[in-house]
């Protein structure tokens, strides 16, 4: 079974999201997915539901990239 994060957009400077993930009580997060700006929502079909993990997402631009969003954990 899939994972399904779901954020608002804030803006329209972005021109993709970045989205994160770390395992378990791994500390170090992993780039798991890059979609363009306009997307909402992304499902994590990749990860076992049996594991826990955890999720960020951050904007980004020609000039940077933004702050984390909160954490998001299942």
């Amino acid at each position: 079974m899939a994972q399904k994060l779901a954020w608002q957009r804030t803006g329209d400077a972005a021109s993709r999201i970045i989205i994160e993930r770390r395992a378990g009580a791994q500390k170090q997060w992993t780039e798991i997915k890059t979609l363009p700006a306009s997307a909402a929502s992304y499902e994590d079909t990749e990860w076992s539901t049996l594991t826990a993990a955890a999720y960020r997402i951050r904007s980004a631009n020609a000039y940077g990239k933004s702050g984390y969003s909160d954490i998001a954990t299942r």
